[in-house]
C-alpha cells in the first residue's frame, strides 16, 4: 500500500490500483487503435496481418458466446469478449512483474455485480417482469 499525503490527510493507494490504471489504458487505446484499423478496412479488400488476427479472434468469441447462449447472446457477445481478454491479459501480467488487477476485490466485485445485472435483466427480458417475480416464490406462491 502506497501513502500519499495531501494537505495533512493521508490517502492510501493499493498497489494492484496502479496495474489497474495502467491496463485499462494500454487495453482502452488497443481497442481504439483496432477499432480505427478495422473501420477503415473496405469491403472489397482481404484484410491482412493484425487486423485479419483481431477479425478472427472476434469472431472466434462471438461463435463461442453464441453457441453457449443460443441467439440471445448476440447481446452480450461484445461484453463476455472484453471481460474475458481483461482478465486473461490481467493474469498475464503477473508474469511480468505487475501485481494483477484479478488480485484485487474491487475488480472481481465490480465484474460479478456487473455480471449479474445482465444476468437479470436477460431473465426479465425472457420471461417478462411477472413471471420473473413469480419466479422467486415457486414452487408455492404465498401471496
Amino acid at each position: 500500500m502506497v501513502s500519499l499525503w495531501r494537505g495533512g490527510i493521508a490517502i492510501n493507494i493499493q498497489v494492484e490500483v496502479y496495474s489497474i490504471i495502467l491496463l485499462t489504458g494500454l487495453l482502452s487505446l488497443i481497442f481504439v487503435w483496432f477499432g480505427k484499423h478495422i473501420n477503415q478496412l473496405k469491403i472489397e479488400e482481404k484484410p491482412k496481418g493484425i487486423t485479419n488476427l483481431v477479425i478472427t479472434y472476434v469472431s472466434m468469441l462471438r461463435n463461442v458466446v453464441l453457441q453457449n447462449m443460443g441467439w440471445r447472446g448476440e447481446n452480450y457477445a461484445a461484453y463476455i469478449s472484453t471481460i474475458f481478454l481483461y482478465i486473461l491479459i490481467s493474469n498475464m501480467s503477473g508474469l511480468f512483474g505487475l501485481n494483477p488487477p484479478t488480485g484485487n476485490y474491487s475488480v472481481t466485485l465490480s465484474f460479478a455485480l456487473v455480471s449479474w445485472f445482465f444476468i437479470q435483466k436477460a431473465s426479465i427480458q425472457a420471461s417478462g417482469l411477472k413471471s420473473y417475480i413469480k419466479g422467486f416464490f415457486e414452487p408455492i406462491f404465498l401471496l
